[in-house]
């Protein structure tokens, strides 16, 4: 997962008061609400007594005070990446994540496999596409 002093620290101080979580919680009808420091949510946390989880990612560490509210505290790798929380942030189906590329990207994927991904503007320029490697079909539309 990621690497970050902060978060090294935060998890070898606090291990005894936190929960570590594989999924992320329904967080439909609920507000998500970030917080500025983890000690924001460490003062939460002694008002309500309940614990806090966290979710690590290959990216961001997510704190989480889950009540009628969910409190979110987040560790990023940079400050490109987004909380799983963000919405709008780049986050959507990977469809539309793709189309929206709009230079040469790199994409780290989960397992650690990455791939070049490269926008095609004008297919009818486009002579050496070989159907074999391209994950999504592609179809000249007709004019």
């Amino acid at each position: 997962m990621i690497k970050s002093s902060t978060l090294n620290r935060i998890l070898n101080k606090y291990s005894s008061i936190l929960v570590e979580i594989v999924t992320v919680p329904n967080v439909a009808n609920r507000k998500v609400i970030s917080v500025q420091s983890f000690k924001d949510l460490l003062n939460i946390k002694d008002k309500k007594n309940k614990p806090i989880y966290y979710l690590n990612t290959p990216f961001t560490c997510e704190f989480l005070f889950i009540d009628k509210d969910i409190y979110v505290y987040t560790v990023k790798e940079s400050s490109y990446n987004n909380s799983v929380f963000d919405k709008g942030k780049g986050r959507g189906t990977d469809l539309d994540i793709i189309s929206n590329i709009e230079r040469n990207t790199y994409i780290k994927c989960t397992d650690g496999s990455e791939y070049l991904i490269t926008p095609i503007d004008d297919l009818d320029n486009v002579e050496d596409v070989i159907a074999d490697e391209l994950i999504f079909p592609i179809e000249k539309k007709n004019n």
